[in-house]
């Protein structure tokens, strides 16, 4: 079916930083901040084939408001085996206040048209990323209002009750940025993922290649292209 975008439908209510869920033919928009209201509780569901917005499900039931406003926060999208997609993290909010980074892990079943919590994540954060493999949900990053996150957590959907488990990460620092101006959260990495990605035929770069980009970056900020070829021709790349 071709869509024409010039013609869909327009949200019920303007949003800043909502999370957005595929279902099927159905996209849940789900929470965010209203500047009507604050920090909002709304679940709207769009039609994909009817371009239409609802606050109701397929059977015309109103859709179960999330339990824990938020904005900022990650979703797993719909878990197999699971049937739920679960909202995650965020910065949390009543009315137009702003409460501070979310432990909250609240999961929607759209057949039920019912919302449930799993344990909290050990760290409350805001901003995060989380992804889903083989029904295990891994969250990562953020901040905690103080630090940037560095651990990576990971629960099993099929096995809730172990709760939230912490994976083992490498040994990682902060990353200079190219133009050398502060430092980016590091990205953990499991022993066992950075073993693999150390024994893989794919491009690496040695360790020097930090210091090069610190000096080589001053000189070039304003001349990317520059940057770029003098990086292919000089930079210390083990290939």
């Amino acid at each position: 079916m071709k869509i024409d975008v010039d013609t869909l439908e327009d949200v019920p209510a303007g949003l800043n930083l909502p999370t957005a869920v595929l279902d099927g033919n159905n996209i849940y928009l789900v929470s965010g901040y209203d500047d009507a209201i604050g920090w909002s509780d709304a679940v709207y569901r769009y039609d994909i084939d009817g371009d239409t917005w609802s606050t109701e499900t397929e059977g015309s039931d109103p859709l179960e408001a999330i339990p824990t406003p938020r904005t900022e926060s990650c979703n797993t999208g719909l878990i197999d085996g699971f049937d739920k997609f679960c909202v995650i993290g965020g910065a949390e909010g009543t009315g137009f206040t702003y409460d501070g980074p979310s432990d909250a892990v609240e999961c929607y079943d759209p057949a039920a048209n019912s919302w449930s919590s799993l344990d909290p994540l050990p760290t409350a954060v805001t901003g995060q990323y989380c992804a889903v493999h083989d029904g295990i949900i891994y969250v990562t990053g953020g901040y905690t209002g103080s630090v940037f996150n560095t651990a990576l957590w990971w629960l099993d959907t099929q096995n809730t009750g172990d709760g939230w488990q912490t994976a083992t990460a490498a040994a990682v620092r902060p990353v200079q940025s190219f133009n050398g101006r502060g430092r980016s959260p590091a990205i953990p990495i499991s022993a066992a993922a950075n073993t693999a990605l150390r024994s893989s035929s794919a491009p690496r770069i040695n360790p020097h290649i930090s210091a090069w980009i610190r000096k080589a970056g001053r000189r070039w900020r304003r001349t990317p292209t520059a940057f770029i070829r003098a990086f292919w021709k000089t930079a210390p790349i083990t290939r």
